[in-house]
């Protein structure tokens, strides 16, 4: 069995006011690229003291928690929608399906198509490259990817 990553400790965000301020500008720039350095300006911390504050009380290190987050939020889309994997890795931040893969093993032991095909085993039934009414997503055919 695969031994996943321990989850953070969410009351901290609720406990700490400066904690709290970074989850919520983690989560309104979730597509973009946070670094600890930003992170700790919104908490209005030094960079160093931030890290070992957000470790400390958080219980994993940002970058984890990050990807955690984003992971979180992909799981989300994998339950409700037949986004195309790595139109899915690129909507909630990251820089390509293999580190979405990564992400989603580390945290959740299973893969995006094995989680959503758990969650909505009619997804493999249905045709990939059919043009999404919510978002406009659109999965290449075979012959598209000349």
């Amino acid at each position: 069995m695969t031994q996943t990553k321990p989850l953070p400790i969410q009351e901290a965000f609720t406990y700490y006011e400066r904690l709290g301020r970074v989850r919520d500008y983690a989560l309104a720039h979730l597509t973009e690229t946070i670094s600890v350095k930003a992170a700790a300006r919104v908490a209005c911390l030094s960079p160093s003291y931030f890290s070992a504050h957000f470790r400390e009380k958080v219980g994993i290190p940002f970058s984890s928690w990050l990807r955690y987050l984003r992971v979180e939020r992909a799981a989300q889309l994998l339950r409700e929608h037949d986004h195309p994997i790595g139109r899915l890795a690129e909507h909630v931040g990251f820089s390509s399906i293999r580190t979405l893969e990564r992400s989603f093993k580390e945290f959740l032991a299973s893969t995006p198509r094995t989680y959503r095909l758990q969650f909505r085993p009619e997804a493999s039934l249905r045709p990939t490259n059919l043009l999404s009414e919510t978002t406009g997503f659109v999965s290449p055919t075979p012959n598209d990817r000349a």
